[in-house]
């Protein structure tokens, strides 16, 4: 895991999420995101995964907190 930036967001607004498959109780879950700053916003493109198989997908668009 490598975080580049340390900042905070709120987090605003979930987009495109998508099931694909059905997810049980206790099944393990991989989580993979990708981020992408964009003026005050930032975009989290994410990715589910059920032994290799990705189980959901969508994007999550978080706002730069100012301090």
């Amino acid at each position: 895991m490598r975080w580049q930036k340390v900042m905070q967001v709120q987090l605003h607004t979930l987009k495109r999420v998508r099931f694909t498959q059905p997810v049980r109780p206790g099944e393990t879950l991989s989580l993979n995101i990708i981020g992408e700053e964009a003026g005050e916003e930032i975009l989290f493109s994410f990715k589910i995964t059920n032994k290799e198989i990705i189980v959901c997908s969508g994007a999550i668009v978080a706002k730069k907190i100012n301090k």
